[in-house]
């Protein structure tokens, strides 16, 4: 079936697994051990009976020690923990997934993101877990902390769902509207404000003006495209914030600031398809700094460097979505999964040198580098000659 998305799972013993769902309600994981396919790869197979839009990782559930999976599919959002069973050598041989909660939606959900909205959110039993939204077609966000949905409020001036994205250092969600503004929304501001719906209600009832507070960006900014991706990551190699917001247009590579003003924008020769991005500077104290990798649709692999393109590879095939996984102990195999379902783990460069070349400490010896000279002077002279009629 087509891929709806591409995800990893690091919680077994260190070694990435890749997770794929599918439009045709396939969910299988992966554990990749060496070129080519074998069997044993596999380590489960399930079929939800509904199409995979969305798969995200996380602490989802208080009641389980460690990581599970939030799966959306188009009316349900649901809630997995994975379960190994190992071999006598502590190899995982197969995995199981039992469901832990879900919810049936009210309305056609298209994506959703995750994270510790408003601050940690921590469990009954001091652990801390994400919360979720779910964006919906006809643009509501509605919110769910563990098993409960808390509340829902309609993003303004909605005709068309985009890309969506939560920032957690500023508490804030990113999203690109159909008449391609990229607005931020501050999660009090949502939190605080009232239903359009309930607006209208309290207004008809009252039939005068009404105190409730509306919903508003707390900044917007027009990029004059619709967007295919929405991170928030920090790709300046300057001092300043600790992330930036990046958005991928369909034209256009954008990086703007916490703020809400362009930064960088650079013009694309090429039709994006998908994008992510990965640190290359680790900042114990600070923010890492991520490179940005790019896919287009003729199947070209582009890595920028803020926005400095420093790596092009032509892929197998073009990609619809990418993640960076470490297979057998190579760390930087970049997972690629085509719209047929094609998953490849790909590898960009060579290893570098395990040791330094060691420089000689013997003194050049001039006399003969000036004979060698020569000797090329002449040997260049006497094939001009011979050229010449």
């Amino acid at each position: 079936g087509d891929l709806a998305q591409i995800h990893l799972l690091n919680v077994l013993f260190g070694a990435d697994k890749v997770i794929v769902g599918s439009f045709s309600g396939s969910l299988r994981v992966f554990l990749p051990s060496r070129a080519g396919w074998d069997v044993n790869d596999l380590l489960m197979e399930s079929h939800l009976g509904l199409p995979i839009l969305q798969v995200a990782i996380g602490p989802f559930a208080s009641t389980v020690d460690g990581l599970t999976v939030a799966i959306l599919h188009p009316r349900r959002l649901s809630v997995y923990e994975f379960v190994s069973n190992l071999g006598a050598d502590r190899n995982v041989q197969h995995m199981q997934m039992n469901e832990l909660w879900s919810h049936n939606l009210e309305r056609s959900s298209y994506n959703f993101c995750t994270g510790s909205f408003g601050g940690e959110s921590r469990s009954a039993t001091g652990q801390n877990t994400y919360q979720i939204a779910v964006q919906s077609l006809d643009g509501q966000l509605q919110f769910f902390e563990e098993s409960r949905a808390t509340f829902a409020r309609f993003i303004p001036q909605f005709l068309v769902a985009g890309p969506l994205t939560y920032v957690p250092q500023a508490d804030e969600f990113i999203t690109v509207n159909s008449t391609f503004e990229v607005q931020g929304f501050k999660y009090h501001s949502i939190a605080a404000s009232e239903d359009s719906k309930q607006q209208q209600a309290a207004q008809t009832a009252a039939s005068k003006l009404t105190t409730t507070k509306r919903l508003q960006p707390t900044w917007s900014i027009d990029i004059g495209e619709s967007a295919v991706d929405v991170w928030a990551a920090r790709v300046s190699r300057a001092e300043g914030a600790s992330y930036e917001i990046i958005v991928l247009g369909e034209h256009t590579l954008f990086v703007v600031r916490p703020e809400g003003s362009i930064r960088v924008q650079k013009k694309l020769q090429y039709s994006p398809l998908t994008s992510f991005t990965y640190p290359v500077v680790r900042n114990p104290g600070g923010s890492d700094i991520h490179n940005i990798v790019v896919a287009s649709m003729e199947g070209t692999m582009y890595v920028y460097s803020d926005s400095s393109l420093v790596w092009a590879a032509k892929l197998p095939e073009p990609p619809v979505a990418m993640r960076l996984a470490t297979v057998q102990d190579l760390k930087g195999v970049i997972m690629t999964l085509s719209d047929i379902g094609k998953l490849h783990g790909l590898y960009l460069g060579t290893d570098p040198p395990s040791s330094a070349p060691s420089a000689s400490d013997a003194d050049p010896d001039y006399a003969k580098m000036d004979a060698e000279h020569q000797r090329l002077l002449g040997v260049i002279r006497d094939a001009t000659s011979e050229s010449r009629p």
